[in-house]
């Protein structure tokens, strides 16, 4: 039976299913059709302040059993369409900026993890499976099993970018409009364009700063940047791979037991947890040059 609720008030008419936290609903909804779904939100920055997610134009569909969306602090709107499917689970970061509506799909008990800090332009799509099934005419054995997609922190995902199944973004990379991208290893501090992406440059970072109302002095001042604090790198106090956090999380068989894993992470800020490297390539082979070619 689906059960839908668009105001805190509702949470109490809810059977078999949970809201934690406090959430604002402005145009907003939560679907379930299932049990033992958990929408979580972690509504303390750890300072002592509180304040409620809000949901802005956003559904949230539990189409299953044993799904969770866990939404970090944050004094911005979510703006999203997330759909998680049996014993899936969705991790939204602190404080990320969502220009419209992002769509997330969880299918197939494979998961989205986010960082924080992030900027989502128009039109954004993160799914972890294509859904319907491919299989090769010789060996009948199915081609495209479905993979969770891990993003880091102060990533900009552009207009219309479309991140697929197995991708991997570290923090403070770039997949510029219309990218698109599945099953690729971005490391950080990267810009990536194109379909399918391909690495455009490497070594930089971006800012959050809006340009479109810069006049002539303002683009001045902002021709160099003088911190480096969008600047990743590995550092074995703080970096962690996305796959053991995943694997952790689904140590814990219930969306609470999950939600706690969250609710813990939360309080981490290290800097440089979702850096990616850039994969090692073996050099090319040395061709002697007293060999016949």
């Amino acid at each position: 039976m689906s059960q839908e609720i668009t105001s805190m008030e509702q949470v109490g008419s809810l059977r078999g299913n949970s809201v934690l936290g406090d959430v604002e609903f402005i145009r907003s909804k939560v679907v379930f059709v299932g049990e033992g779904n958990l929408l979580a939100t972690q509504t303390s920055d750890g300072s002592g302040k509180a304040g409620a997610t809000v949901l802005h134009d956003t559904v949230i569909t539990f189409n299953g059993d044993n799904g969770l969306v866990f939404i970090d602090r944050g004094v911005k709107p979510v703006i999203a369409n997330v759909l998680v499917n049996n014993d899936n689970f969705c991790y939204i970061g602190a404080d990320n900026y969502f220009n419209s509506r992002i769509t997330l799909q969880c299918s197939e008990h494979c998961n989205i993890i986010i960082g924080g800090d992030g900027l989502f332009s128009s039109n954004v799509f993160v799914r972890t499976s294509d859904v319907h099934l491919i299989y090769d005419c010789e060996t009948h054995t199915r081609v495209n099993e479905s993979r969770s997609v891990f993003i880091g922190d102060h990533v900009w995902l552009g207009q219309d970018a479309r991140v697929w199944k197995g991708t991997m973004i570290g923090s403070g990379a770039v997949l510029g409009a219309s990218a698109f991208c599945a099953g690729k290893v971005i490391p950080s501090n990267t810009a990536w364009g194109g379909n399918p992406a391909r690495q455009i440059r490497g070594g930089v970072f971006h800012v959050g700063a809006s340009a479109h109302r810069f006049t002539q002095a303002k683009t001045n001042a902002w021709r160099t940047y003088p911190g480096d604090e969008y600047i990743y790198s590995f550092d074995p106090e703080q970096t962690v791979d996305f796959r053991q956090i995943e694997a952790m999380v689904l140590s814990a068989s219930t969306a609470p037991e999950r939600a706690e894993f969250f609710l813990d992470f939360s309080a981490s800020t290290a800097k440089n947890r979702f850096f990616v490297p850039a994969p090692v390539v073996d050099p090319p082979r040395r061709r002697w040059p007293w060999r016949a070619s």
